[in-house]
């Protein structure tokens, strides 16, 4: 319903705040990042409780069909699928509600034209303001909402450069990995926070990636300047109507769970193979990893990282990253062993549960290799819990007590391998291999690449096109390595390695 005349002397005066040149931009983003929070942490107790409730089915049916080959395939391979789309359907259908409600209101052509001089320098539209505002909590739910945009070159544009904005997603990979690496840097200029001062570089460096790959589209697609958005252009102001954000959203969260949801599934399932087989092992340790394609995949692409800093380990972790960002750590953990490995200590940082695949740790428990267990409860669920339900807490069939070296374990094919001390927490937390210049190296190439099953998944499905999406994810990987190599290679001439 419009407004009436009698109050638009009203809508008249909030446009003299909402469109001011100073004030209008201040309000916006004020409104859309309590916005933006709001929904968020709203929505995080509803998808932790389905993670929970995914969980719990996954060792419910494995308790009941027990620990086979085929059971893992259909748990972990397409049960974690389908839980992954059924995760992400909350905060997607939370946020396009909200950019839906907005856009009837007639607030949100008003918040895009505050934005519009920055926006068509670049190639971009008036429109894409408010939906890639939402890209720093989600690409995917942020991509959805690029759909307004009737230009399908400034559409592409817009769907290409999202996923480089710094998401929520990246946030505890990046609290991780700079809490292990530079946990004792000295503060900049003696006053500033060094982590603090590199998590504003990452993030300001995700931006100016977005705009700079912008611009390069608009000229290698040679887009036209959008038209400005005039006073008359806009809207009148609307009182929000129930019915029809509802069902435009409904429409939209089900073409993502038609088109996005089979080729998450089909990932899932990919990554679950390249993890599994061949089989050496009934429990995911360093020699099972090692030794299984993904491991030997991660030797394989070692030398094309090998000038950024990166050994095989990170090649594989980086791998498993690409189902969830957080499965990073875990990974790592894994494929370097406790001796070489790293695990944040309770003290210095935290990961979040990041979706179906992404496992809670255990607390303050030692991550041994004379119990798997433990290393196992930092491992992403679905793609590494091959045989899981077989190992338990203070089993000693085969390894013996606790870290009792003189006992051996047995892997799948019957050999045996001596199980280590258990190293000490300190151990642990101590500073990965590599050197604070490879950590560098990492957080800039995370800050790039795309490194996100979905989004590459919602490309795919906005575009209808395998070429932008593979384009779109080897431009990222590629910009990615430049920029660490650039970082790796620089660092080393300053003799900073």
């Amino acid at each position: 319903m419009i407004i009436k005349n009698e109050t638009s002397s009203a809508a008249e005066r909030f446009d003299r705040i909402a469109l001011h040149p100073a004030l209008g931009p201040l309000l916006f983003l004020i409104m859309w990042a309590g916005l933006l929070h709001l929904l968020f942490n709203c929505c995080q107790p509803v998808v932790d409780a389905l993670e929970q409730g995914i969980h719990t089915v996954r060792d419910t049916l494995r308790g009941m069909i027990g620990a086979s080959l085929l059971s893992s395939l259909l748990l972990d391979g397409v049960l974690t699928g389908i839980g992954s789309v059924i995760a992400l359907t909350p905060p997607i259908a939370a946020l396009l509600v909200c950019l839906n409600t907005l856009r009837c209101t007639g607030y949100l052509a008003r918040g895009s034209r505050l934005l519009q001089h920055l926006l068509r320098r670049v190639g971009l539209p008036p429109q894409a303001a408010a939906a890639m505002t939402a890209g720093f909590a989600c690409a995917v739910p942020a991509m959805l909402a690029l759909r307004n945009i009737p230009s399908r070159k400034q559409r592409l544009i817009a769907l290409f450069v999202t996923p480089f904005l710094p998401c929520s997603a990246r946030l505890p990979v990046y609290s991780l990995l700079i809490a292990a690496w530079f946990a004792h840097a000295p503060p900049l200029l003696g006053v500033i926070n060094a982590g603090s001062a590199m998590l504003i570089g990452l993030y300001a460096l995700g931006i100016a990636a977005t705009f700079g790959t912008a611009y390069a589209l608009k000229h290698c697609l040679q887009v036209p300047t959008a038209p400005l958005f005039t006073q008359e252009a806009l809207p009148p102001y609307r009182f929000p109507a129930l019915v029809p954000p509802l069902r435009t959203t409904a429409c939209q969260v089900w073409i993502f769970w038609r088109d996005a949801g089979k080729i998450i599934i089909a990932a899932s399932i990919v990554l679950w193979g390249l993890f599994t087989f061949p089989r050496h092992s009934d429990a995911i340790d360093t020699f099972q990893l090692e030794h299984s394609y993904a491991g030997r995949l991660g030797k394989v692409v070692q030398p094309v990282f090998a000038p950024l800093g990166f050994d095989w380990r990170i090649c594989v972790s980086l791998l498993a990253s690409f189902a969830a960002r957080e499965a990073f750590i875990p990974t790592y953990t894994i494929a370097s062993g406790p001796l070489r490995g790293f695990a944040p200590s309770p003290e210095s940082s935290s990961i979040r549960s990041g979706g179906p695949f992404a496992a809670k740790p255990s607390g303050d428990e030692e991550l041994t290799r004379g119990e798997p267990q433990d290393v196992l409860s930092w491992v992403p669920a679905g793609v590494f819990q091959v045989g899981a339900g077989t190992i338990k807490k203070g089993d000693q069939n085969e390894t013996g007590p606790r870290g009792d070296p003189h006992k051996v374990s047995k892997n799948f094919v019957g050999e045996n391998r001596a199980v280590p001390p258990a190293p000490s927490r300190k151990t642990l937390a101590a500073k990965p291999p590599g050197g604070p210049l490879t950590g560098l190296s990492l957080l800039v190439f995370f800050a790039l690449s795309m490194q996100c099953v979905s989004t590459f998944a919602t490309c795919k499905q906005e575009t209808n096109s395998w070429g932008w999406a593979l384009g779109q994810w080897g431009t990222m990987t590629f910009m990615a390595w430049l920029a660490a190599f650039a970082v790796y290679q620089l660092g080393l001439l300053a003799g900073l390695g």
